[in-house]
């Protein structure tokens, strides 16, 4: 189910006061929940994590989670689906901040042994109020275009939190921090020749390592992940009809045409060719 009152468009956007307790729940959204005064204990699947003012997390509501021992907590819990991101999805995941907190970070708290959040000091706290509660005037009231204008408020306040994501001094959160920074290095340059070897340099981690911990965060091998990025960006190039597809082949990142034919093929189900006449036709 969406998190807001229209179904159609997954944000909504709350401010909560806990004097004590709030029982534990799921729910099937995201979260990205910023603390904005008090103290509390975040239970996560029976694990504990002291959180206060100005802590930052994304958390994902398919786990149960509830808070206990608050002291004047307040917070703000900003609810969304996955597509809400979707149309800048492509220059968020080139922020390391981005891929350590809206990425590697979720699926980690749910761990006992682990947190991964972002601890913002008192003025840049205030800021991100401020932007939240631009964003919850906007939401209550549902003016015509609100849809819009939450988007892009959603979207520069995840930018914005991403961008201070700087890396933790505790050694386990360090280690999410770098392969972050790997993903991102990923991300801004899957158009040139990479190695596995220095990718996993950048993560502090052996090839054999980064292939294997890579791949339970994101699904697949890190080079299979950039030739994904590479046929999407391939995807994009052949809406222009006068550019050859050998052309937007080398304009990709492949040397060969054949190999780019049928990596393309592998991945989206048909040619070059076919796609470009189904997107004309769209």
């Amino acid at each position: 189910m969406a998190p807001g009152a229209n179904p159609a468009f997954p944000f909504r956007v709350g401010r909560t006061k806990v004097l004590a307790s709030f029982h534990e729940h799921t729910h099937d959204y995201s979260e990205l929940v910023v603390i904005l005064g008090g103290t509390g204990t975040h239970l996560v699947q029976g694990a504990r994590h002291f959180v206060s003012a100005g802590d930052v997390y994304v958390f994902q509501g398919d786990a149960s989670h509830g808070f206990v021992d608050c002291h004047e907590l307040e917070m703000c819990n900003l609810a969304f689906g996955p597509a809400l991101l979707e149309p800048a999805a492509a220059y968020l995941k080139k922020l390391a901040g981005f891929q350590a907190l809206f990425v590697l970070g979720p699926p980690a708290r749910n761990a006992a042994e682990f947190r991964c959040r972002l601890r913002l000091p008192l003025p840049e706290l205030k800021e991100a109020e401020r932007m939240i509660d631009a964003m919850g005037e906007e939401f209550q009231s549902r003016r015509e275009g609100y849809e819009g204008m939450l988007s892009g408020a959603f979207t520069q306040l995840v930018a914005w939190v991403s961008r201070r994501y700087v890396a933790p001094s505790e050694p386990a959160l360090d280690g999410v921090h770098r392969l972050a920074v790997a993903v991102s290095h990923l991300e801004k340059n899957f158009l040139e020749p990479l190695r596995l070897g220095d990718l996993a340099g950048l993560a502090g981690l052996s090839p054999r390592q980064f292939q294997r911990i890579f791949k339970a965060h994101y699904g697949t091998t890190p080079i299979d992940y950039a030739l994904k990025l590479r046929i999407h960006h391939a995807c994009r190039l052949l809406r222009d009809l006068e550019t050859p597809v050998v052309d937007i082949a080398g304009a990709s990142g492949f040397s060969d045409g054949n190999y780019f034919a049928r990596q393309f093929r592998r991945v989206m189900g048909m040619s070059p060719g076919a796609w470009r006449r189904r997107d004309v036709s769209a």
